[in-house]
């Protein structure tokens, strides 16, 4: 069965965005902007599992960004809201606002710093859940990478993450994560890395009867990133993760984190990524992550572009007590169309589709989204 998916937004409301949407402000030596999107979707599974109930979902996200660049600093704040309809299942309707804020020192051949925290309203289907769930999560991470010579260097990290949810039944997620890596620079345009990460993993107001998946992560990389070779840059990093859970169990998994683009053409480019890690989930459970995609972009003119990706993913839940363990394959498509209108204005279609194949029979589903979108932005 075919999943696929549909945005479709009025043409009316557009032309009001063009003429009414916030013209662009200079302000503090930065520039503000507004931005409105909107977007109708048909979905034929809105709950991502096997009782596969379709509808239509009306969304739009209103939003103001900020962006300031003096010097080797740079800022950009943004903040909005996501106002999600559906025609039939008018209970998950939802107001989700956002906000974002990021940091960014460029020092050259010394290196750079990043930094930056967010909060996001998460309403949406819970693909380890099966059901749709809504939440509040709250991140924040630094990144410092530091060359004390010429050619070799250090790179310390932080994050952490809370997730609070909002649908009863489902637990709390709090991460706290940091690492280093050692740098050397093999030329001008390619690094070679290695690294230790650590990340704590804690749930809260679990359900009773449900296991305990609280655990300690210790992963050891080694990786290139930069330009790989002509027309190829990006980054690749292979290594190993341990996972030793606070009940007194471990596990392990290789660990795999590849982000490639090939510059096939001038029109054309194409993207591989490949991740491999553990997560812990809202349904009191660890999982263990492969999860690829193979895809391409191409301008079919100087404004129109299409764009479209397949991927793998094996997810192995594991659980033990009043939620049991499952293991899932997965299949994805997407097919999306854009085009530019003007600078300020544009349109796009796409199409996605999942096939989830799963031991368990409420997460063995099909499930597709149709899409047409218009987005404004002064």
């Amino acid at each position: 069965m075919l999943q696929l998916t549909a945005r479709v937004t009025a043409a009316a409301f557009a032309v009001f965005v063009a003429h009414k949407s916030l013209a662009f402000v200079e302000i503090a030596r930065g520039s503000l902007t507004a931005g409105l999107a909107a977007s109708a979707a048909h979905d034929t599974n809105i709950f991502g599992n096997n009782t596969e109930r379709p509808d239509e979902i009306l969304t739009i996200t209103p939003d103001l960004q900020f962006t300031r660049n003096v010097g080797t600093i740079s800022m950009f704040a943004s903040g909005g809201v996501n106002l999600i309809r559906f025609s039939d299942h008018t209970d998950q309707n939802s107001e989700d606002p956002f906000a974002n804020l990021k940091f960014n020192y460029d020092g050259a051949d010394k290196g750079s710093a990043q930094a930056g925290a967010s909060y996001r309203r998460s309403s949406e289907t819970n693909d380890a859940a099966l059901p749709r769930t809504e939440s509040d999560d709250y991140k924040a991470d630094a990144t410092v990478t530091y060359y004390y010579s010429e050619k070799l260097g250090v790179r310390p990290r932080a994050d952490l993450s809370f997730s609070r949810s909002r649908t009863n039944g489902f637990n709390d997620v709090d991460r706290l994560g940091a690492g280093a890596g050692l740098l050397y620079r093999y030329s001008p345009k390619l690094t070679l890395v290695s690294g230790y990460d650590f990340r704590t993993t804690e749930t809260r107001d679990r359900l009773a009867g449900t296991n305990k998946p609280d655990s300690s992560d210790h992963r050891f990389s080694f990786g290139v990133e930069g330009d790989l070779a002509p027309k190829l840059t990006g980054s690749a990093s292979l290594g190993a993760t341990y996972r030793d859970f606070d009940d007194g169990d471990s596990s392990w998994l290789p660990y795999a984190g590849i982000d490639l683009t090939w510059a096939a053409s001038e029109k054309t480019s194409v993207f591989l990524t490949v991740s491999s890690d553990f997560d812990t989930t809202s349904s009191a459970q660890s999982s263990k992550n492969l999860r690829t995609a193979l895809g391409a972009r191409h301008a079919l003119s100087a404004r129109l572009s299409l764009s479209g990706s397949i991927g793998y993913e094996h997810i192995k839940y594991s659980s033990s007590g009043l939620i049991g363990g499952r293991t899932d394959k997965v299949l994805p498509l997407t097919l999306n169309l854009d085009y530019a209108v003007n600078k300020y204005l544009s349109l796009g279609a796409g199409v996605s589709w999942r096939h989830n194949s799963s031991d368990l029979v409420t997460a063995d589903y099909d499930r597709a989204i149709y899409t047409l979108q218009v987005s404004a932005r002064y």
